[in-house]
């Protein structure tokens, strides 16, 4: 009988092709999977960003239907019943609105530098003059390890270059203008005159690391220190509560606010002499967008002009419908040239006064003639 030889002779290449069908359907498998979870992400993506438009569709309708937003009242209701269906899938089903009747307080985002005017007006019946401004605002997250770059004392504070100033939260320069003066009839050169007793008048509100300051506009070009401190998630805020009742009393005043050395958002609210709330010039809009089982949701504020409210009947126009109440963005404009009459001192111990252009003219007002 013939002896059958052990040949393990080509073994290897068998084994090497089984391990390189195994990897390659691995990867086959693996590729499959990544191409599956890209799909779903983009169609993620793409559901999430038609939620968003349809959240934004709805603060868009909430505006153009301005009766929810100034009758003084507040709609806290949302049913499931859709509101609005585009589809049978994408709908609006919640849009939540409260007027500019029922809110305090109002909210901005500011850029360093960045200016917003901000009316404040009593509209109660028989409302009394604004007496307290009250401005809370803050540092981003995770910059508290710079608190202590900010003053630890209310004494010699003065501003400085960008590059000197170390403290995570910026300065809040507020400019204050009675608007009651037109209304009451007095000149219209009061306007342009600083001056507490004309109801006008511009405040730089500090941070510092001093707890419990009270906080009073007393002058011309305050600097006034307020209070700042530690928050749970590693930012600084600082709140002030400005008492402005020295001033020239009035129930509507125009104020510009702008931060200095750095952004922060801004929270505002302002009481009457006798410490009651005044209204915002804000209302809110909380709209919900949804599509299939994606949602979004966005909360925005809404700048009114007037109010209606505690009876008193009203017209109030959104800034996208055009109003002759329109809160002005500038103090003074013109289309022509301005003519404008500077001053200046020799000295700080005489105060002796000088004329800087234009000339003045027989009668003593300025000549713009050169």
């Amino acid at each position: 009988m013939k002896k059958i030889k052990d040949n393990e002779q080509g073994i290897v290449s068998i084994l090497v092709s089984m391990v390189m069908m195994i990897v390659l359907t691995l990867l086959v498998l693996g590729l499959a999977q990544i191409g599956v979870s890209d799909q779903k992400n983009a169609l993620k993506r793409q559901l999430s960003t038609t939620a968003y438009y349809l959240a934004e569709s709805g603060i868009n309708k909430a505006i153009n239907d301005s009766t929810n937003l100034i009758d003084g009242s507040k709609n806290t209701t949302c049913s499931t019943t859709t509101i609005t269906t585009f589809s049978q899938n994408a709908s609006i089903p919640c849009v939540i609105t409260q007027s500019s009747g029922t809110l305090t307080d109002s909210y901005y985002q500011l850029s360093n530098g960045q200016s917003k005017v901000i009316p404040i007006i009593n509209t109660l019946l028989n409302a009394s003059a604004i007496g307290y401004l009250n401005f809370v605002w803050s540092s981003p997250p995770s910059t508290i390890s710079l608190f202590s770059n900010c003053s630890n004392t209310t004494s010699n504070l003065k501003l400085t270059k960008v590059s000197g100033w170390g403290c995570p939260v910026p300065i809040i320069m507020i400019n204050l203008v009675s608007a009651d003066l037109l209304a009451s009839g007095q000149p219209t050169a009061n306007l342009f005159n600083e001056g507490l007793d004309k109801g006008v008048a511009t405040a730089y509100l500090y941070p510092t690391q001093v707890a419990g300051l009270t906080t009073k506009i007393s002058g011309i070009n305050d600097i006034i220190p307020v209070t700042c401190s530690n928050q749970s998630d590693n930012s600084v805020k600082c709140s002030a509560k400005v008492d402005i009742t020295g001033m020239k009393l009035s129930t509507k005043y125009y104020m510009r606010v702008t931060p200095i050395y750095g952004s922060s958002a801004l929270t505002f609210s302002a009481y009457d002499s006798a410490k009651t709330a005044i209204y915002s010039a804000q209302a809110s809009i909380d709209s919900t967008g949804k599509v299939g089982t994606t949602s979004q949701r966005l909360y925005s504020r809404i700048t009114t002009n007037t109010t209606t409210v505690s009876g008193s009947t009203s017209t109030t126009n959104l800034p996208n419908q055009g109003s002759s109440d329109q809160t002005p963005l500038f103090a003074i404009q013109t289309t022509n040239d301005l003519c404008k009459n500077f001053q200046g001192y020799y000295n700080s111990s005489t105060d002796n006064v000088f004329n800087v252009e234009p000339q003045t003219g027989s009668n003593g007002t300025p000549s713009c003639s050169n």
